[in-house]
């Protein structure tokens, strides 16, 4: 029988530390100008 721990990941691990607001907000905003660059379009 499998144990349920080696097949998903994540499980039986501490939750992973948060993201500082600053590192969100520039992935964001990253993100969003490849976005715009890509399909000449904003959201």
């Amino acid at each position: 029988m499998r144990n349920p721990r080696h097949s998903q990941p994540g499980i039986g691990l501490p939750p992973s530390p948060r993201l500082p607001e600053e590192v969100v907000a520039k992935t964001t905003a990253k993100y969003l100008e490849a976005y715009e660059r890509l399909t000449g379009r904003t959201l």
